[in-house]
């Protein structure tokens, strides 16, 4: 990142972080930032919290993050029936509905969308550093990295859905682990 781009944070409307995205200065006005509405200036959450499924959220002054607690997984009740009992004497059982399927999907896509942004930035410094231009297929695949989530919401791509037998502790560092998506940008080197 460079003097010409800063990194601020999108929450949504209850001011729970949703993600991080990198804004221009504006061409008119070189002391502001071309920010979109639901974006602010602060630090980003701990990525570690956030992996841990802990939401982050603006404090009152919204100036620094609150990690709420993991919500409490989801019960399914199930009725287990022994052939020597009474309909009456059903007992009640507990199951316990994994934690990434209480998430929203888009969130592990988005995480994962950035994890793919980041490693290209690698690309892009390889070029600055080396005074090379970035190629055109290098700036269509960032392109549509960042325009995936709209793709998406607007209905132009499919939504990723939960992968129900996804390896929890492979998710913790990998958050694709957790979604089934097939219409990611390709990118060829």
């Amino acid at each position: 990142m460079n003097e010409e781009s800063k990194k601020f944070c999108i929450v949504n409307k209850d001011g729970y972080y949703v993600e991080t995205i990198n804004c221009f200065k504006d061409p008119k006005d070189d002391k502001r930032y071309v920010i979109p509405a639901d974006a602010i200036d602060i630090e980003e959450p701990n990525i570690d919290k956030l992996a841990d499924c802990m939401p982050a959220k603006l404090d009152e002054n919204g100036t620094s993050w609150i990690y709420e607690e993991p919500i409490k997984p989801l019960v399914n009740e199930v009725a287990i029936q022994d052939t020597t009992m009474h309909s009456s004497d059903v007992i009640e059982h507990e199951v316990e509905t994994p934690p990434h399927l209480q998430d929203d999907p888009m969130m592990f896509l988005r995480a994962s969308r950035d994890i793919r942004l980041y490693k290209s930035d690698i690309e892009v410094l390889k070029c600055v550093e080396d005074a090379v231009a970035v190629s055109e297929d290098l700036k269509k695949y960032r392109k549509e990295l960042r325009e995936l989530p709209t793709n998406i919401e607007s209905g132009f791509i499919p939504k990723p859905k939960h992968n129900h037998n996804a390896d929890y502790d492979k998710g913790r560092s990998d958050p694709e682990e957790f979604i089934i998506f097939e219409h990611w940008p390709i990118y060829k080197k």
